[in-house]
């Protein structure tokens, strides 16, 4: 009898085990090769002070894209593209874009929040127009810090939130299509933190 009671108890114990860790495979993200993503941030931007800039940080909002690649499931490499818009009470249209390359170290679990970091290289541009005159600032370069975390609804697709940093110079200014004289550049920093969401098909 008490065989006979054992038995069915123990297969039932192992079904169940079986089925928690199917469903569990489920919820475990998969961060392996293509990804892609879309998001709104924040962002803002600090110049070095010079005759047609102030060095007071500035701050706006804008959007990024970015496709990426996860060779394995905690190293891979994306091409990030952000344009913003930014409030500044002393100039009109200003606008800052950002191009990153970067490299990305991401650290899944058993769970469905998937940290990761960044570093890289950024390209940058600004333009905007004070007292009449167009100011543009080009051949922007610099280095890219960044951090974020991935929440997955599915295997799928996460919710992300990300914060990136990058600091460089400006290597070319130009007023109304003339290039001034810059001397070694014109140091910036710019900070974005974005709120989006990762698709990995």
């Amino acid at each position: 009898m008490r065989h006979t009671t054992v038995r069915p108890l123990l297969a039932a114990a192992l079904v169940s085990v079986t089925f928690a860790a199917a469903a569990n495979a489920q919820r475990v993200p998969d961060v392996r090769g293509l990804h892609l993503g879309a998001a709104v941030n924040a962002t803002s931007i600090k110049l070095d002070e010079t005759a047609f800039s102030d060095d007071q940080r500035e701050n706006g909002y804008g959007a990024n894209i970015y496709a990426g690649y996860n060779f394995t499931q905690n190293l891979g490499l994306l091409l990030s593209l952000t344009a913003s818009n930014i409030n500044d009470s002393d100039t009109e249209d200003f606008g800052v874009a950002h191009i990153d390359f970067l490299g990305r170290a991401s650290f899944p679990g058993r769970s469905a929040f998937v940290p990761y970091l960044e570093i890289g290289v950024g390209l940058v541009g600004a333009e905007y127009e004070v007292e009449g005159e167009e100011v543009e600032l080009v051949e922007g370069t610099g280095i890219t810090f960044g951090g974020g975390l991935n929440y997955f609804f599915t295997r799928r697709v996460a919710l992300d939130l990300g914060f990136r940093f990058t600091t460089g110079e400006f290597g070319t200014a130009k007023i109304d299509n003339r290039e001034v004289e810059i001397g070694d550049g014109v140091g910036f920093n710019t900070t974005r933190l974005n709120l989006g969401f990762a698709f990995y098909p």
